[in-house]
C-alpha cells in the first residue's frame, strides 16, 4: 500500500479520472469551455471512497488525479475539435504526442522558477478544495458528519437541477 491507500483506492481513483476525463471532453465540446473540475473532482472521492481511507492526503491524492483525468478531457476535446472542423486533419500520432511533451516538460521547467511566486497567488478552486478537506477531515466528529451532509444534499440538488 502507497500512502495507506488501498487496491480498492487506487481503482476508485482510476474510475474518478476517467468519469472526469469524459465528463471534460462533452462539457468543452457542449459549451467550449474546459475547467479540470478540482471541485468536482474532490467532493467525488469523499462521495465514492471508503470512510477508512479518509485523511487529508488520500482526498487530495484522488482530486488531484480526477482533475487531472479532466485536464486530458478537455486537450481530447480541443483536438477532437480540430478534426471537426477539418476531416482531412490526420496528424502524425508521434508528431503530435512530442508536441504536446514538449509543451507540458515546458510548462514544468517554468513553473519550477515561479513556485515562490505562484504559491502566494489565489487561487478560488484551490481555497475551495482545501476548505472541503479540512471540513470533512476534522477532529468533531460531529462536524465532520454535518460537512458531509450539506454536500451530499447540495451535490444532489444541483445533479438534478442540472438534468
Amino acid at each position: 500500500m502507497v500512502l495507506g491507500l488501498t487496491l480498492r483506492s487506487w481503482f476508485t481513483f482510476v474510475l474518478l479520472t476517467l468519469l472526469m476525463c469524459v465528463n471534460n471532453i462533452y462539457t468543452t465540446l457542449l459549451t467550449g469551455w474546459g475547467d479540470g473540475g478540482a471541485i468536482i473532482s474532490v467532493i467525488l472521492c469523499l462521495v465514492f471512497m471508503s470512510s477508512n481511507q479518509g485523511t487529508v492526503v488520500n482526498y487530495n491524492l484522488g482530486q488531484t488525479m480526477a482533475s487531472g483525468g479532466g485536464a486530458v478531457g478537455f486537450g481530447v476535446a480541443i483536438i477532437a475539435s480540430m478534426y471537426v472542423l477539418n476531416p482531412k486533419w490526420q496528424p502524425n500520432v508521434w508528431k503530435l504526442s512530442l508536441l504536446i511533451g514538449a509543451v507540458s516538460l515546458l510548462g514544468c521547467i517554468i513553473s519550477i522558477p515561479m513556485r515562490r511566486v505562484i504559491r502566494t497567488w489565489f487561487f478560488p478552486s484551490g481555497v475551495a478544495c482545501a476548505s472541503v478537506l479540512v471540513a470533512v477531515t476534522g477532529t468533531v466528529e460531529a462536524a465532520r458528519k454535518r460537512a458531509k451532509r450539506i454536500m451530499y444534499g447540495f451535490g444532489v440538488a444541483s445533479a438534478l437541477l442540472t438534468f
